[in-house]
């Protein structure tokens, strides 16, 4: 009976045994699955994170400022251009022509500035730009080029030709259109030796007459109607005659825009019915006179007679002597 109740309590322990073993694999066999089944769904997971991320960065770039082509007046990065390719002609009359070549800066805006005197030009579709600078301030000095990109470049003015002439020049701000006239000779207006904006003459037909006459000659070798952006600038250049003992060239100012009868803005009190400006002369021995003038204010609808039109105390005389 012993025996017997031993075999049973063996199998009993092993039956339990069993049991406890096939538990036990079934718990791994689970715990095996859930981490198979944690892997793939974090896999699967970050298959789904990837491609949002990279649509989220895709979009980020769409938003950015995208790079394409720069806009008129847009100012180019700093530092994105170099200095421009400058080639400067001498003209006669005491002229520089200057040739500006700057391909990344298509289309953008230029200021040229000499001395104190500022004017805007304007780079055309190619980068390219041509300006001539009347020397007005002496035949040596420099012209600074101011681009939109706040960069600057110095171009030497330098004359080579003799200086047989004087410059008597206008600057004004205001946008209107003023005229300056120079009476060679005695000539009145639009005689023979009148010269102006209407009249303007050449410098090679100014040094022709002035040899063959042997009373020198002018002609204006810039002008400006007022509707550029900066200052505006009018320059009469008279030729010498080694003949000449000593003499004078009465110079006349005229608004042009006033007219003989001022209306409107330039009149009375208007913002436009005085017009400040500068004088500069040149003599012929290089040495430099600077003033300032205005011109008056004149009542509103009331005609202007010619004498007090063609002003002829605003703009000194042009004198000379050997």
């Amino acid at each position: 009976d012993k025996r017997l109740a031993a075999e049973a309590e063996a199998k009993k322990v092993a039956e339990a045994q069993r049991l406890a073993d096939v538990q036990r694999k079934a718990d791994d066999d689970k715990k095996l699955a859930q981490a198979s089944a944690a892997a793939s769904a974090a896999a699967a997971a970050a298959q789904r994170v990837v491609p949002a991320v990279a649509q989220a960065s895709t979009q980020t770039a769409l938003l950015a400022p995208q790079p394409g082509p720069a806009a008129a007046n847009s100012p180019a990065p700093t530092g994105a251009c170099d200095a421009a390719k400058v080639t400067t002609t001498e003209l006669p009359g005491g002229r520089l022509q200057l040739d500006i070549e700057s391909a990344c800066r298509k289309g953008q805006s230029l200021t040229v500035q000499y001395g104190r005197y500022s004017v805007s030009r304007k780079l055309d579709g190619a980068g390219k730009a041509r300006t001539i600078v009347d020397l007005f301030l002496g035949k040596t000095g420099a012209a600074t080029l101011g681009y939109a990109d706040a960069s600057t470049q110095s171009v030497p003015l330098v004359s080579k030709e003799a200086q047989e002439f004087s410059k008597v020049a206008v600057i004004w701000e205001a946008p209107v259109d003023l005229d300056l006239h120079a009476s060679e000779n005695g000539a009145g207006l639009g005689q023979p030796g009148h010269v102006w904006q209407g009249n303007a003459a050449t410098a090679e037909a100014a040094k022709a007459l002035a040899a063959e006459t042997g009373r020198g000659a002018g002609f204006m070798s810039s002008l400006a109607t007022g509707t550029t952006e900066g200052v505006n600038i009018e320059v009469y250049t008279y030729f010498h005659s080694p003949d000449q003992d000593s003499g004078a060239v009465p110079m006349t100012i005229d608004y042009v825009t006033r007219g003989a009868k001022p209306t409107g803005a330039m009149c009375g009190q208007g913002p436009l019915a005085e017009v400040p400006f500068d004088v500069v002369i040149l003599d012929h021995k290089g040495r430099v006179q600077q003033e300032s003038g205005a011109i008056p204010s004149a009542k509103c609808g009331e005609p202007i007679a010619a004498s007090a039109r063609y002003l002829r105390e605003a703009v000194p005389d042009l004198r000379f002597r050997r």
